[in-house]
């Protein structure tokens, strides 16, 4: 698989679960982090595009690959699914690191 890093245009987080030191262990008991990010269909073009590079890379042309995303049907919105066994890292508004201990 893939490992490309990057960084989502702005959007709305629904249901995250990305507070320090507390993943979410209801169906993994090494527990996840995970968010899903709402963005509009404008701005999700390059996330869209990266998905399908690693989709294309790592699969071929296979047609029946699940992706991370979905379309809101009342709002057009596209929902990309994150999760990580990772903690992620903190960042406030102009970029610069929120020390973990100092994450609301």
């Amino acid at each position: 698989m893939s490992k490309t890093r990057f960084t989502s245009p702005a959007g709305t987080a629904q249901y995250p679960w990305l507070q320090p030191g507390r993943p979410d262990t209801a169906f993994d008991a090494e527990g996840k982090y995970k968010v899903q990010l709402k963005i509009s269909p404008e701005n999700a073009g390059s996330l869209k595009e990266i998905l399908e590079n690693v989709k294309s890379e790592s699969f071929g042309a296979k047609d029946k690959v699940m992706m991370p995303m979905d379309q809101d049907p009342e709002t057009g919105e596209i929902v990309f699914k994150f999760q990580s066994k990772y903690e992620p890292k903190y960042f406030d508004a102009q970029g610069n690191p929120i020390p973990r201990d100092q994450v609301p």
